[in-house]
């Protein structure tokens, strides 16, 4: 499943004109983020049942990157706009990859949590991530389901 949360990642971000052409793996007994800003999408069942959460965590320089593509201004970070549109990005990627595996599950609307050093974990369940080099910086997207 990792593998295609990695590629609604590209072709998302292809969508806006960036290509990635490496991204890295790793595996965690549980799914923990950090980052200047994480954007949570839960996975849910058609009734209602909670079976996954997808994280985006970016450092300031992809967000900064991101944000200047996206909505022209790179210090958008701290704005509405700038979390709305990093939240949108979330929204897509989890579409294209709910697409992907064709399984009943839907997305909860994304929750963006902005700080210095945001720290958290977010599901007991183990955790799979993809970082990929953005900006000068790291996304990394987390993929934990039950």
């Amino acid at each position: 499943m990792i593998t295609e949360l990695g590629n609604a990642l590209r072709e998302i971000l292809a969508a806006f004109g960036i290509e990635v052409a490496h991204l890295k793996m790793s595996y965690s007994d549980l799914h923990q983020v950090e980052g200047i800003l994480c954007i949570v999408t839960g996975l849910v069942e058609n009734h209602g049942e909670r079976k996954g959460i997808v994280s985006l965590e970016f450092d300031e320089a992809a967000a900064s990157f991101l944000l200047g593509i996206m909505i022209g201004d790179p210090e958008g970070i701290s704005s509405e706009m700038g979390l709305s549109a990093l939240s949108e990005l979330s929204t897509m990627v989890c579409g294209s990859f709910l697409t992907r595996l064709n399984v009943a599950l839907m997305a909860t609307p994304p929750t963006g949590v902005v700080g210095k050093r945001v720290q958290g974990i977010l599901n007991t369940m183990p955790a799979q991530k993809i970082f990929l080099p953005l900006g000068g910086g790291t996304l990394a997207a987390g993929l934990s389901i039950s």
